[in-house]
């Protein structure tokens, strides 16, 4: 046999082999469509919070107004209804405030109003309550405080509250300028007070303090105001101590003896 025609033997035998060899590499190769498992564990896994404050600056004049909206997105990036969404407000380290009041956005439920509230998700996925700032606050700077959002769930430990942050800008200048400490007048000045005789009480502390507490010795106290009026049914002396908090989430205090007569 002549090698011209011992050659084309041998292709021809090894063209077919390859084609099969071929056919069998590619059957294994993983092109067969790969189906994803779909994510499984808590039910707030995968969900996407997003927290937003129209507008986002206003004047404490006990009028204005903001609205703020809470996202819900699923992991499909559509939107989530019926999910019940906490809010509530804070200072700038997360400490719930007493400054101005979350509600629904119709005043149908005049009473459903506070520093926290509870709002459902829509169709849209989006739940919406109406910010109302306070009355004044007693500083000549400006302020900022947080409002807080987070899914409603049955683990607290699996959700993250998602943060909007809003200005707050005096709506008047102070009556008693900031002293640059926690401090307090009394009205009248002087005492001792007469059982049932109101006793006006009224914050002169820093510009920088955004939350205020008052214990009036007696069992009762008052939160987020920056003036109060006080009246002791009994006889005896009693400590009033004001707590003032900054919008850097320091403390300072200030006490006086309030002695009250029959």
């Amino acid at each position: 046999m002549s090698l011209f025609h011992f050659r084309n033997r041998v292709r021809g035998r090894v063209a077919p082999i390859a084609a099969l060899c071929l056919m069998v590499g590619l059957s294994g190769c993983g092109l067969d469509k790969v189906e994803i498992p779909q994510l499984d564990g808590p039910s707030t896994f995968g969900l996407s919070l997003v927290v937003n404050i129209t507008p986002d600056v206003l004047t404490a004049d006990a009028i204005s107004t903001a609205s703020v909206q809470a996202h819900l997105l699923g992991p499909d990036g559509l939107p989530v209804g019926g999910r019940a969404i906490f809010f509530q407000i804070t200072d700038l380290s997360g400490v719930p405030l007493a400054i101005g009041q979350l509600g629904p956005t119709s005043d149908r439920v005049p009473n459903n109003r506070g520093p926290e509230v509870t709002e459902i998700t829509g169709p849209d996925g989006i739940a919406q309550v109406i910010y109302r700032v306070p009355e004044r606050i007693a500083f000549n700077d400006t302020a900022h405080i947080l409002i807080q959002a987070r899914v409603i769930g049955n683990d607290a430990n699996s959700h993250q509250y998602k943060t909007a942050a809003l200005e707050l800008r005096p709506a008047e200048a102070r009556v008693f300028p900031g002293t640059g400490l926690c401090t307090f007048i009394v009205d009248p000045p002087v005492g001792p007070y007469k059982v049932h005789t109101t006793i006006r009480m009224q914050t002169t502390a820093s510009d920088a303090t955004i939350r205020y507490y008052w214990d009036f010795g007696d069992g009762t106290s008052a939160d987020g105001k920056t003036e109060v009026d006080k009246a002791y049914n009994l006889p005896g002396s009693y400590q009033v101590t004001h707590v003032c908090t900054t919008s850097s989430g320091s403390q300072s205090t200030a006490t006086k003896v309030i002695n009250i007569v029959p």
